[in-house]
C-alpha cells in the first residue's frame, strides 16, 4: 500500500488504531505482534506506539506531510503536544 493512502486512511478516521494494527508489520524495528509466530515474545512497544499515534490523531495534534509534492515520502508532524499534553502524560504514568 502506498504511504499516501496509509496517511489518508489514518488521518480521516476517528479511530486510526485498526489501520495501524492491520497494515503495519513493524515500525522502526518494533514488530507488530499480529504478524509474529506464536513462539516469538511480543514487544509491548508496538501497542504503545498505536496508542500514542491514535491519541495524537484524536487530539488533532498529528499530521502527515508529504516531503515534496509527488515524492511519496512523508513525515509525521506532532504539533503543540508539549503545551497541552505533558501533565496528562505524567498523570497517566503515575496512575499505572
Amino acid at each position: 500500500m502506498p504511504v499516501a493512502a496509509f496517511a489518508q486512511l489514518t488521518a480521516t478516521l476517528a479511530d486510526p488504531a485498526p489501520i495501524y494494527k492491520t497494515l503495519l508489520v513493524s515500525v522502526n524495528g518494533i514488530r507488530n505482534p499480529d504478524f509474529l509466530s506464536s513462539s516469538v515474545v511480543p514487544d509491548p512497544r508496538f501497542d504503545r506506539f498505536v496508542e500514542i499515534m491514535t491519541e495524537l490523531s484524536r487530539a488533532y495534534r498529528l499530521r502527515w506531510i508529504e516531503d515534496t509534492p509527488n515524492s511519496g515520502q512523508f513525515s509525521v508532524v506532532i504539533e503543540d503536544y508539549g503545551s497541552t499534553r505533558t501533565n496528562y502524560g505524567a498523570e497517566r504514568l503515575s496512575n499505572n
